[in-house]
């Protein structure tokens, strides 16, 4: 496999740990807002800070696949 591909292809994986880690931090969210236990919206910082930092390691891994050549020669 060329290197190229082997790029695109580990950013394909990074994509999808993304896609993964901002469903479990959308479940940590409703489970914080939870106003039927004692730690109700003790995570709100965090939450929106994880948020806001796997926006941005979604847009860097974007801007990746741009200026990874598609083609092998």
């Amino acid at each position: 496999m060329h290197t190229n591909n082997m790029k695109r292809q580990t950013l394909t994986g990074m994509s999808e740990l993304i896609d993964s880690l901002n469903q479990k931090i959308r479940v940590l969210d409703a489970l914080d807002r939870d106003e039927s236990t004692s730690g109700c919206y003790d995570l709100c910082d965090q939450v929106t800070i994880m948020t806001a930092k796997c926006k941005e390691l979604s847009e860097v891994s974007d801007r990746a696949w741009k200026v990874v050549p598609t083609d092998d020669n």
